[in-house]
């Protein structure tokens, strides 16, 4: 038997915080299975959540159907073995079990058994809870359990989300607010539940594909195929559940009725021509009312047609104002592209080639004419000048001028602070880059304090454990480190890292970018250890998830450093080694400003080779670093 590593279903939304959508898209693949058992003659019998396991493949979610130990097949007999099973005691899970399986003898279930525990993992899914909720199970006898299920009603998933005192943290797990989460369920997706969840077998979906094209509709904004019972239907079950009570008083009705058709009996005669003229008036009045409702039609009709007029001028006016502004932002794309592209207009390879001018003085320059068009010129929108200034601002600091590049973000920062507002996510990234800036210029007395300051906005603006946050925080750390503060700095990451443990999945890649970020922090504060422990961790997440990305081979020489520090010489070798080899196969797909890992990879082997005293291997990578640092320049 294959084992399945992975989380289970509702745990992993949870977790992850999955919105609505992105859990029912999660959703759609796990009835799609089903359904193939289905095709196969396979009935599953005990779906639920934790016979559902999601494993991360490069990156992202797919759910497994686990635990076939209770299925049986259609259209054969049962084994002795199954029959017993069947007779002598309840098969499957009672919070996710449908009515048939409820019943003494069970032999005649099928496909639709299924349906009705795919729709009690749906409803759990959008509300927390299931149907029929643990802790009224857990109290009921065995005889009332089995009556629960078979009988009782769940209220819909938005009712019973309006009457919950978790609500808010219902909805914080799946990135809404609560109201809008009680109403982006109530309507389609209760009437789609519901219908999965039906006591009838003859009214749920008779299929798992008739379930995912309910869902696909929902998601596509189409008219899903379930509706609310009729006033009709809902009598019946209404009788039924009380049919004692029923008969008894339909007894009493029957009883008073014929004591007043006895009663009454000897007025009719005298009755009949006094209704013959009531009759004459009543059509006369309703000769009446039907003129009277001709003409409110016909003014309706008239009314109809002059909004649609109206509509239609409107829709015409509002298309001329969209393409004026699709035109204007064209023409301000056109310019924005000039200018960028005027940085790479008439570079002469020959100039660089023979080395007349570095290839850095070349680029500074003209990236100082692009910055003067841009505050000459006009584009039109503050915030793609905005933008452009902060493409320009990284550019400047890849090319080693965190003078200039300040200036940029700091305008940057004036516009989309007035424009957008101080709390605006892209305002809080704007901040950061500017402090990240300040650090590069040495100017730590502005860069702590805007650090500082923009984690306590993100704090409230994302939350404590948001990703976000979390980076904010290992950027503040790696600031207070560079700054000369490590006891601020050692705390500062260590929360950040316990944050991304608790809040990420374990295969995640933000996970392996936060110890990578830990293991660095340690490596630069000389707690050798402690970053071999974070690294090799990184190491882990990273072999399995980018076994060909640059980042892998950063890894691999980060964990060489650690073991640099601690003095094991033969461990370090080939980790350097492979490392650095790595990233230079790959040095074209590492952006700009992250090329400085294959620099410090260099200076690392130098070190290792001072170390041990190879001067020829010292030698060798010491040319290698200074080839570098001169095409740098």
């Amino acid at each position: 038997m294959e084992y399945v590593k992975g989380v289970p279903l509702t745990e992993y939304c949870d977790q992850a915080k999955l919105s609505v959508k992105e859990r029912l898209e999660l959703f759609l693949p796990i009835c799609t299975a089903v359904q193939h058992a289905h095709q196969k003659g396979i009935i599953h019998r005990d779906l639920k959540p934790s016979n559902i396991l999601v494993c991360l493949y490069d990156g992202k979610p797919v759910p497994k159907v686990i635990d076939f130990g209770l299925a049986k097949a259609m259209h054969h007999s049962l084994t002795e073995q199954s029959l017993y099973t069947a007779h002598g005691m309840m098969v499957g899970t009672p919070l996710y079990m449908s009515p048939e399986q409820a019943e003494h003898n069970n032999l005649d279930i099928d496909t639709r058994t299924d349906v009705y525990a795919l729709g009690v993992i749906l409803y759990e899914l959008l509300t927390g809870t299931t149907p029929l909720e643990k802790a009224q199970m857990k109290e009921a006898a065995y005889d009332e359990f089995l009556r629960l299920i078979k009988e009782v009603e769940p209220p819909k998933p938005s009712t019973r989300l309006n009457g919950s005192a978790s609500l808010p943290s219902v909805a914080a797990q799946r990135s809404i607010d609560p109201s809008h989460l009680t109403r982006s369920i109530a309507g389609d997706l209760d009437w789609v539940v519901m219908k999965a969840l039906e006591k009838e077998r003859c009214r749920r979906y008779e299929t798992a594909n008739g379930l995912v094209e309910d869902i696909r509709r929902h998601l596509s904004d189409e008219p899903v195929s379930a509706s609310p019972p009729s006033a009709r239907y809902r009598m019946r079950k209404f009788i039924k559940r009380n049919r004692a009570g029923v008969i008894a008083a339909s007894a009493i009705a029957v009883a008073l009725l014929l004591g007043v058709v006895g009663t009454t009996s000897g007025m009719l005669w005298a009755l009949s021509e006094k209704r013959a003229a009531v009759a004459a008036r009543e059509a006369e009045s309703e000769a009446k009312q039907e003129a009277i409702a001709a003409a409110k039609a016909e003014r309706l009709a008239k009314l109809d047609a002059q909004a649609e007029t109206k509509k239609a001028e409107v829709a015409a006016k509002k298309e001329k104002t969209a393409y004026a502004q699709a035109q204007k932002r064209l023409a301000q794309i056109e310019k924005a592209n000039e200018i960028l592209g005027s940085i790479f207009k008439n570079l002469n390879p020959l100039e660089i080639a023979r080395n007349e001018r570095p290839l850095q003085a070349i680029l500074l320059e003209k990236l100082d004419k692009a910055v003067e068009q841009l505050e000459g010129d006009s584009i039109g929108d503050p915030l793609v000048v905005a933008k452009i200034q902060e493409q320009f601002g990284i550019s400047l600091l890849g090319l080693g001028d965190p003078g200039k590049a300040i200036l940029l973000y700091e305008k940057a920062l004036a516009t989309r602070s007035d424009t957008l507002g101080p709390e605006h996510p892209d305002t809080i990234t704007t901040r950061l880059n500017l402090a990240a800036a300040y650090g590069e210029a040495g100017q730590w007395d502005k860069a702590l304090p805007l650090f500082e300051r923009t984690l306590k906005l993100a704090r409230v603006k994302f939350g404590p454990e948001h990703i976000r946050t979390v980076h904010t925080m290992n950027s503040l750390a790696k600031g207070y480190l560079d700054a000369g503060q490590p006891d601020k700095a050692g705390p500062l990451g260590r929360e950040a890292l316990a944050i991304a443990r608790k809040t990420l999945p374990s295969n995640s890649p933000q996970l392996a970018g936060i110890l990578a970020q830990y293991g660095l922090f340690n490596i630069e504060a000389r707690a050798y250890t402690d970053a071999e422990t974070a690294v090799r961790e990184c190491l882990a997440i990273r072999e399995k998830i980018m076994a060909d990305d640059w980042r892998l081979f950063s890894t691999l020489s980060l964990l060489g450093a650690a073991l640099l520090g601690q003095q094991k010489y033969e461990e370090a070798e080939p980790l350097l080694l492979k490392g650095y080899e790595g990233m230079k196969e790959r040095e074209r797909t590492i952006p700009a400003l992250a090329r400085i890992r294959m620099t410090e990879a260099l200076q690392r082997l130098v070190q290792l080779h001072q170390a041990t005293d190879n001067e020829e291997q010292s030698a060798k990578w010491q040319a290698e670093l200074d080839k570098r640092k001169q095409l740098k320049k």
